[in-house]
């Protein structure tokens, strides 16, 4: 289950990026929003890339602003 977040639908979502914003000293204005999923017991992700590569036909153009250049990730669990 995954969920997309933009900040102006939460004042919580938008604290959370300015929160990552000031650790990062990173521009939010090229950010993707705010992704939260639940992969359930046992889930995973398939490997991917989070990148663009220079053989794949117009791969920067999807990214708008180039390539991605760090990821935030916070694991939350409940045990």
């Amino acid at each position: 289950m995954f969920a997309w977040l933009k900040d102006e639908e939460s004042p919580v979502v938008a604290r959370l990026s300015h929160y990552i914003e000031a650790l990062t000293n990173l521009s939010m204005l090229t950010a993707e929003d705010l992704q939260v999923a639940n992969y359930g017991i046992g889930g995973h992700y398939e490997p991917h890339f989070d990148f663009a590569r220079k053989t794949e036909k117009d791969a920067f153009a999807s990214f708008g602003a180039g390539n991605r250049i760090a990821t935030w990730l916070t694991y939350v669990s409940y045990i």
